[in-house]
């Protein structure tokens, strides 16, 4: 599951972001890694390589790069390989050889992954792993370098170990191998399965790895298919191997929280709070109040507004003047179908914008407008509805489908 997270509300010098959803999952990127996405700039590039350096070491990944982002895995694998052999065979500097290969193994290991060919992806994961100790801090692994509240990590702002997933490789290689091997599968959406299969090996070759158990509860939990129980007895291993892994606080925060126990999971989102240091100078009563939206936040995605209602009331009773947890009763409200409490929640928001940060409008215009038109359309203010849906296209809505059924919608009752 990916949750969107977009504004980010500077509080000393830690980034809390907050969306109009929800916080982070779990697992950060919906793609795998880092993939190119301009595939016509690529092409260029390997056209200027085929031209000046047909044999180059470089051509042939960036070739990969291209076969990749086209969806061609079986010509992605090919060049990749090749790309290795020639980056082997090469006479370049060893330190270049040590930067370019480990994350060429990597991008052959998803390729195989996507190939559904695991003996060889595992393979390239062992390779890659084993020529980089440091290999979780390539850009190509940037979406695990995130904390629960979306802060990136860097030396001085977390406590503990706020890693999405390990950044150094275990004792055991093939630990780690097939760790990577689960997450990857996760990342594209494989089999459940096999996903909880990686992460088990993982843990029978090494019983003491906090991230593996970890990603098992999560994985388990969010599947709605393995019993709860076992994904939050996996939780409270890795925090029994690793007290201040952070994650998985989060994650069992998440997960208790699903199951109505809020006061539990309200606790356990406090202690991720505590864990970011641009937090220690803000007071108890506003880390209380991002705690309890964590809780609002997951009761919202659960379609349940009851006990949702009663978390934002909380975080806005503890922070007044918080403009963002007032959207999110507004969610609440029409979720519920109160449309007008929804109107006043959204209306205060749209009065006070001086409030919020100049980028608001930009990355959340549009969706607030859009909560407001349906809130119009639910107690039938048709004009104001239609408007409020207009000016949610003007600022570039992603919900293009639904606003034009909507305005359908109320053109067709503003006609009679």
């Amino acid at each position: 599951m990916i949750y969107p997270v977009s504004t980010a509300i500077a509080t000393g010098c830690c980034t809390v972001l907050l969306s109009c959803t929800s916080f982070l999952p779990s697992v950060i990127a919906s793609e795998v890694s880092d993939a190119p996405k301009d595939c016509t700039s690529l092409g260029q590039e390997v056209a200027i390589f085929q031209t000046d350096r047909p044999e180059a070491a470089d051509r042939l990944e960036r070739m990969g790069d291209l076969e990749r982002c086209q969806d061609n895995t079986r010509g992605a694998i090919a060049n990749y390989t090749d790309a290795i052999a020639a980056y082997n065979s090469a006479n370049i500097d060893p330190t270049e050889k040590a930067l370019k290969i480990p994350s060429l193994y990597f991008k052959l290991a998803q390729m195989q992954v996507l190939a559904k060919n695991p003996d060889a992806a595992l393979d390239a994961f062992r390779q890659g792993i084993s020529q980089d100790p440091l290999y979780g801090y390539l850009s190509l692994f940037s979406d695990r370098q995130y904390s629960p509240l979306g802060e990136p990590i860097t030396d001085g702002s977390m406590r503990g170990d706020a890693y999405a997933a390990p950044t150094t490789p275990r004792e055991s290689i093939e630990a780690s191998a097939y760790f990577e091997l689960g997450r990857t599968l996760e990342q594209q959406n494989g089999i459940l399965g096999e996903i909880v299969e990686a992460y088990r090996q993982a843990i029978a070759i090494d019983p003491t790895f906090a991230h593996a158990y970890n990603a098992l509860g999560h994985i388990m939990f969010r599947s709605f298919i393995y019993d709860d129980e076992m994904a939050i007895e996996a939780l409270d291993t890795a925090l029994q191997l690793d007290p201040d892994l952070v994650w998985a606080h989060y994650n069992r925060g998440y997960a208790l929280t699903w199951r109505g126990n809020a006061e539990e999971g309200f606790r356990e989102f406090r202690r991720v709070i505590d864990y970011h240091t641009g937090l220690d100078n803000v007071g108890s009563p506003y880390k209380d109040a991002i705690a309890w939206r964590m809780v609002g936040d997951i009761y919202l995605e659960q379609g349940n507004p009851s006990p949702g209602l009663e978390a934002y009331k909380q975080a806005l009773s503890l922070d007044p003047s918080n403009l963002l947890i007032r959207i999110k009763l507004g969610e609440v409200f029409l979720m519920s179908g109160e449309s007008d409490r929804a109107i006043g929640e959204f209306s205060t928001v749209l009065n006070n914008l001086d409030q919020l940060p100049e980028s608001f409008m930009e990355e959340q215009g549009a969706e607030l407008y859009y909560l407001l038109g349906l809130s119009y359309l639910g107690s039938k203010q048709w004009h104001l509805a239609k408007e409020a849906l207009q000016t949610a296209l003007s600022l570039n809505s992603e919900r293009v489908t639904e606003i034009e059924s909507a305005l359908t919608y109320i053109n067709s009752n503003l006609s009679h």
